[in-house]
């Protein structure tokens, strides 16, 4: 048998070995670092790559037509109050040429419904009238007027932008 090494030669081969294993534990910390440097750059390039491909399928979507010119745009009467008040007065009047009777009228009624805050009817009778400018006591003279047995409906608009406000009220 061999001789016990001396508590020095022991002390020694500690200190050895605690340094190979800090050595090797930094040697893996390095690795690590590295390794997930790499990773990182791999995953951003591919996210880069990914970017890239997306924005060029949105280039190749093409843009919208713009719409249709409105009848009163190709007559070159858009910004004409009146012209917009005769065309809806034109379609909302069901004893008007057009055909189409109460059906435009409910429609728009029902558009109404669907933004008003107030219950808007939308079944008329037979005795509906569609007026223009009538004037009231408060001198007060609405676009179009729309009176139904019990009920009218004012609509007031402006020339360049035909969003005024529609009110459905109690006769």
């Amino acid at each position: 048998m061999e001789p016990d090494k001396s508590s020095e030669e022991v002390e020694n081969s500690l200190s050895e070995l605690e340094t190979g294993i800090k050595q090797q534990t930094t040697e893996v910390a390095d690795d690590l670092t590295s390794l997930e440097a790499s990773i990182e750059e791999v995953a951003v390039a591919k996210v880069k790559e990914q970017l890239g491909e997306l924005d060029t399928a949105i280039s190749k979507i093409p843009s919208p037509e713009p719409p249709p010119q409105t009848t009163l745009q190709i007559q070159n009467q858009a910004d004409l109050e009146e012209a917009w008040q005769n065309y809806l007065k034109y379609f909302l009047d069901p004893d008007a040429n057009h055909g189409l009777g109460t059906e435009a009228l409910v429609e728009f009624l029902r558009g109404l419904d669907s933004v008003s805050d107030k219950e808007v009817p939308t079944r008329l009778s037979d005795d509906v009238e569609v007026d223009e400018e009538v004037g009231s006591p408060n001198s007060n003279i609405p676009d179009i007027v729309i009176q139904d047995p019990g009920e009218f409906f004012v609509r007031s608009s402006e020339a360049d932008c035909w969003s005024g406000r529609a009110v459905a009220l109690k006769a």
